[in-house]
């Protein structure tokens, strides 16, 4: 995170994530074997591009929006909308005779008829020449520490007072994970003058409060603690991600 109040705040858990950059390699060399797959099959592949519709976090962390908006300038412009909002992909649906292809079973699901299809179709034959990334335990731990860090003391002293200073500005919110919710604007692309000033006073009162600071400090110790109690097991799954990348990376 390079700007506002996450600035330069990077939690331990971190170093055991997968980075977008490193997704998209594994998510380009799979579709290029699966259009491989398919055109020998008799089949035109043409999904969406892998990186045409980024995700709005760099990793599992979310650092940007892990304590609700953080970003002064993003705020008085978005309000709670993300700034890269750029929509979901469009559904990619083939069809019947390329989905069986595709799948490696039939729309009950069936053993294709089709011989040359392969094991779990060109999906499966994907996932054996690319490999698959596995962030399971991170993902855990990372949901864990985010989970346990809203009933720590120092947390919600800080987040009485960020809830204090939106009553003192004319908001009523207990907290910035839930202040969204309650304009209602959940799916609208539209930015409304309500949020933007609901979002530039929730990121003032956070900066009052001193919530982000407090709360990520709370969740590097909950985070440093979990990682004492599983650090071969993120080791070896880190290491074995790397090596998906790394092998992915001269697919195709």
């Amino acid at each position: 995170m390079e700007t506002g109040l996450m600035k330069g705040k990077v939690l331990p858990l971190q170093a055991f994530m997968v980075g977008y950059p490193s997704r998209l390699v594994v998510q380009q060399s799979k579709v290029r074997v699966q259009r491989e797959c398919m055109k020998s099959l008799g089949f035109e592949f043409a999904p969406p591009q892998p990186g045409s519709y980024p995700p709005p976090n760099f990793d599992g962390a979310n650092m940007a929006r892990r304590y609700g908006v953080s970003v002064p300038a993003e705020a008085e412009k978005f309000g709670y909308h993300l700034a890269n909002d750029i929509g979901e992909p469009p559904l990619f649906e083939p069809g019947p005779a390329a989905g069986v292809a595709l799948k490696g079973r039939g729309p009950n699901g069936e053993k294709p008829a089709d011989p040359r299809i392969p094991e779990g179709g060109c999906l499966g034959e994907s996932d054996r020449k690319v490999g698959n990334l596995d962030e399971t335990l991170v993902n855990q731990l990372n949901g864990d520490s985010f989970e346990r860090s809203q009933s720590d003391p120092a947390v919600l002293q800080a987040l009485a007072a960020w809830s204090s200073c939106m009553k003192g500005k004319g908001y009523t919110a207990a907290s910035p994970l839930t202040v969204n919710e309650q304009l209602k604007n959940r799916g609208s692309r539209t930015v409304s003058p309500e949020e933007i000033a609901t979002a530039v006073a929730d990121v003032d009162c956070k900066q009052e409060s001193d919530l982000t600071r407090t709360w990520f400090e709370v969740e590097t110790r909950i985070q440093n603690d979990l990682i004492g109690g599983n650090q071969l097991a993120l080791t070896e799954a880190r290491d074995a991600n790397a090596l998906v990348v790394k092998a992915a990376s001269g697919v195709g």
